[in-house]
């Protein structure tokens, strides 16, 4: 009988769906105990990643013949093994098949904490032997149940704490955040971390939605899904936001069809480039306000999660967003709809961003950020948010003329993260927004 790990491997060579249901399982080359199997998991994974599609023999025998990290003799039982698992029948449930993967991951993990305490006993160290099994054991439930760990005592999570210090130091790159592509800012906030929300307020038609834009483009460059969910505005109209950002065109001249032959050429060679990529890193939603709704994004989620995990959730805006709950003032809707938001982002480990408006008397404002009391009647949704960011045109009156101009990004409350005042160079035109190196820390 073929082995479970075999079986994986062969009905991930079957079909596309079997490879996007063990990425959000988060299946891991850790299950498998066999190097071959183990590595040519990782290519399968990584060539669908890459290419969106189910890796062939001819392009596995290119990626070994370039790699230089794996041996001769490996790679030759990699091949080997490509042959022997290609012909593995399809199974009728691939859930079923993943779930006994996980139950001999586990029963392997659980022998070999067994086999080291048992070592232990026989040199005669009973105290180190129980304390071994018990810890290893708390790291395999972690492992594989980590909503168990959400909850507990200090002292259970003490020798975690340690490792995960240890780690971060060797490692720090495996615990940012998700950066949003303007350097200073993302350097002092260190990344949007999993399960924050951030709260944009600004004024209405100031470039807020023209922001956001270039941070799903950023976001999406570092390889990473994003959900654009949006009320207002519709999805082509970001859509073209998005491709005039990429493309580096003029908004006007893809929006009304009067590109250059040489914007048509470089438009054309963009979208075809998307097409071939077929990454899937992109989703834009565009809903009815009626139907715009933390609930709403929820099912959404798990219908993408096919696709594997979103890394980013964008919103815009709030002040659309409806809630099932019964409530008779507008502040109060909108820090429910915040307070909604937040449980979303802890729910699903992901990020998000809001979009809001100031009210109407901040937008007489002379400064260059707005600050909290701005937020006027709709303050209420920045007890539930854990980054209040202003955004704010310096000169609004040029800006308007010029379609161009500077603008201040200002994080005005933070629960992890020190105030400052980025520069920003916005070029409406473009759908640009650039990082300029002024900035003022306060």
């Amino acid at each position: 009988m073929v082995n479970v790990e075999k079986r994986v491997i062969g009905n991930l060579l079957k079909k596309t769906d079997n490879i996007k249901l063990t990425i959000t399982i988060g299946v891991k080359r850790d299950f498998f105990l066999y190097d071959d199997v183990s590595q040519l998991f990782d290519i399968i994974i990584w060539y669908y990643q890459t290419y969106g599609t189910i890796l062939q023999i001819d392009a596995l025998k290119d990626i070994l013949q370039r790699s230089s990290k794996i041996t001769v003799d490996l790679q030759k039982k990699i091949l080997i093994l490509f042959e022997e698992v290609k012909n593995i029948s399809e199974t009728s449930n691939f859930n079923l098949l993943l779930n006994e993967l996980f139950q001999y991951h586990k029963i392997n993990r659980l022998k070999t904490t067994m086999s080291h305490g048992v070592e232990l006993i026989t040199n005669n160290r009973p105290d180190d032997a129980l304390k071994s099994i018990i810890s290893n054991c708390m790291q395999i439930e972690r492992d594989m149940n980590p909503s168990t760990y959400k909850s507990g005592f200090l002292e259970e999570d003490a020798q975690n704490i340690l490792e995960i210090y240890a780690d971060k130091k060797l490692h720090p790159e495996k615990y940012k955040g998700i950066m949003l592509g303007f350097p200073s800012f993302d350097q002092v906030t260190g990344g949007l971390k999993k399960g924050q929300v951030m709260i944009v307020m600004g004024k209405m038609k100031s470039g807020k939605s023209v922001w956001l834009t270039n941070v799903a483009a950023n976001v999406v460059s570092q390889r990473k899904r994003v959900y654009y969910h949006v009320n207002e505005g519709g999805k082509e109209l970001v859509q073209l936001r998005y491709l005039s950002c990429q493309t580096g065109i003029v908004y006007n001249h893809i929006r009304n069809a009067t590109m250059s032959q040489l914007e048509e050429q470089t438009f054309k060679q963009y979208l075809l480039q998307v097409q071939y990529q077929n990454t899937n890193n992109l989703y834009i939603d565009s809903v009815d306000p009626a139907n715009s709704s933390v609930a709403y994004i929820d099912e959404k989620l798990k219908e993408l999660s096919i696709y594997g995990n979103v890394d980013l959730v964008l919103v815009d805006y709030l002040g659309l967003m409806q809630t099932h709950k019964k409530i008779d003032t507008g502040w109060e809707r909108l820090g429910h709809i915040a307070l909604e938001l937040k449980g979303l982002a802890m729910k699903y480990d992901v990020p998000v961003i809001v979009l809001t408006h100031v009210n109407p008397e901040a937008m007489k404002s002379k400064g260059k950020t707005y600050n909290l009391e701005d937020m006027g009647l709709s303050k209420e949704p920045l007890k539930h948010v854990d980054m209040i960011v202003s955004w704010k045109i310096d000169d609004e009156q040029a800006f308007k003329l010029q379609g161009m101009g500077y603008a201040t990004l200002s994080i005005q409350g933070s629960r992890d993260s020190e105030n400052e005042d980025v520069s920003l160079w916005v070029n409406i035109n473009k759908m640009k927004v650039i990082q300029q190196q002024i900035t003022v820390k306060h």
